[in-house]
């Protein structure tokens, strides 16, 4: 196997325009598997630390059960606050609404269920 395969997966698609969820995905899957992880122990730590970055979006997101958390960065990068997020709180929404990028991180902090409304299912 080729050592190092998740860099070159990461730049074949950022020059291909891939779907960043999909390629980092993807990337995690390769790197486990060339470090001698199991699918089972990979899909374990992909879940147990997924951060969910909104960028241009098209749904919201609804927390169903666990918990999350925001972290809202200053423009030196530095941490600002954070926002606990509970089963029925929605994320996803400044974007959604604003269509702009922000500065805020959602983490899931325990494993969650998330329900994903589409912006088809809103505008109906």
């Amino acid at each position: 196997m080729i050592k190092l395969i998740g860099v070159v997966i990461i730049l074949v698609g950022l020059v291909l325009k891939l779907d960043t969820l999909g390629v980092v995905l993807v990337e995690g899957l390769s790197t486990g598997l060339e470090s001698g992880l199991g699918i089972g122990e990979i899909l374990s730590i992909i879940g147990g630390s997924f951060y969910f970055y909104t960028i241009y979006v098209n749904f919201l997101i609804n927390i169903i059960s666990g918990k999350c958390r925001q972290v809202l960065y200053g423009t030196n990068g530095k941490k600002v606050s954070y926002f606990r997020l509970t089963p029925g709180t929605f994320f996803g929404e400044m974007d959604y609404l604003d269509q702009n990028r922000t500065c805020v991180k959602t983490e899931c902090l325990t494993d969650v269920k998330l329900s994903v409304i589409y912006h088809e299912t809103l505008e109906k």
